[in-house]
């Protein structure tokens, strides 16, 4: 089982700001500018069965990001141009008609949104922002019992410059924080986790 295929990605943000400078007299300044992007991708997956009971799955996708540009292109962003390559490999061993075994390994690759970027609302933009890149370690079992799915999985993960979110208190011309106003700005940072996971899904 071959599956091939490419994506393309294109984002494209206006932006209008507008300030107040306090000066002798209070002036209204407004200016707009446009960002751009583009996003290019190749991606397979192959699935060989081993076995009547057990599989095995190659996946890989490679990644190109074009330049961040702005309409008055004078502004430079951190790591404008990215290329990555994110493979998976996965095991699926079907136990039983009920019951199945899996084990994966893999890479991930993700960009930050415009949003992030640039800001829109509440959301402080921060042009620093790295693509956040991981890696992936899961094994589990899948049970199904009458309308039950049962899930157990034992994962870890170590993502570089994971792309997370803080709220932070607003402030004034001064420099004062103002109660009870707030705004969400987004940073990277290295997340490590190691866990296990139980759920299960009830068909009612």
């Amino acid at each position: 089982n071959l599956i091939l295929g490419a994506s393309f990605q294109r984002d494209v943000c206006d932006y209008f700001e507008d300030s107040i400078e306090l000066l002798n007299n209070n002036k209204y300044t407004s200016s707009a500018r446009d960002y751009e992007r583009n996003m290019y991708s190749v991606y397979g997956q192959y699935s060989h069965a081993l076995n009547k009971a057990s599989d095995i799955i190659f996946s890989a996708r490679q990644t190109w990001t074009a330049q961040t540009k702005a309409s008055d292109n004078d502004e430079n962003f951190n790591g404008q141009n990215f290329h990555n390559f994110t493979p998976e490999i996965q095991y699926i061993n079907k136990l039983n008609d009920n019951t199945s075994f899996y084990a994966k390994a893999g890479k991930s690759f993700m960009m930050p949104t415009f949003s992030q970027m640039f800001g829109s609302g509440n959301i402080e933009g921060n042009t620093d922002l790295k693509p956040q890149e991981g890696t992936h370690y899961e094994i589990g079992l899948k049970k199904n019992i009458g309308n039950q799915a049962w899930r157990l999985a034992i994962f870890n993960y170590e993502i570089d410059d994971s792309i997370e979110s803080k709220w932070e208190q607003d402030k004034d011309a001064q420099g004062n924080k103002i109660e009870d106003q707030y705004h969400v700005k987004y940073t990277n940072e290295d997340i490590r986790n190691t866990g296990i996971e139980l759920s299960c899904d009830i068909d009612m």
